[in-house]
């Protein structure tokens, strides 16, 4: 018996095309024309160079602080700032600095040395990997 409104060929035709016609206006659609900033996709976003500044910029940042903790850390539990040995040394015989060995700086944070301005001692301190400490 046949369909009296459309034949079967004709109806699997228009649901492939109706397929394809939805599958191109999702995949070929571009989200960053109709869509504000805050709620573009992540693909979009990268694109714009103010996304690209603030995720560097939130980075660094972050990834300072992260080696500042660990820093914390291995002084706490070496037991205070002195139980480090520190080596007292100058640049320039003018700056006074402070050179501390930090066990796994580099296998944990991935750098060799870190800088700190002195903000608790009140002198720059360079923080090395006990494993490049001389």
């Amino acid at each position: 018996m046949t369909d009296p409104i459309l034949p079967k060929k004709i109806r699997i035709i228009l649901k492939k095309a109706l397929a394809s016609i939805l599958v191109g206006a999702f995949l070929f659609n571009d989200v960053a024309i109709a869509a504000d900033y805050q709620n573009l996709a992540p693909q979009s976003r990268l694109t714009l160079e103010q996304f690209k500044q603030q995720f560097k910029d939130g980075y660094l940042l972050l990834s300072h602080e992260v080696v500042n903790n660990y820093i914390r850390e291995v002084i706490m539990q070496a037991g205070g700032f002195d139980k480090l040995e520190p080596r007292h040394d100058t640049i320039n015989s003018k700056v006074n600095i402070l050179i501390v060995p930090i066990a796994g700086l580099f296998i944990k944070m991935g750098q060799f040395a870190h800088v700190g301005l002195g903000k608790y001692n009140g002198m720059p301190v360079i923080y090395i990997d006990k494993k490049f400490f001389y």
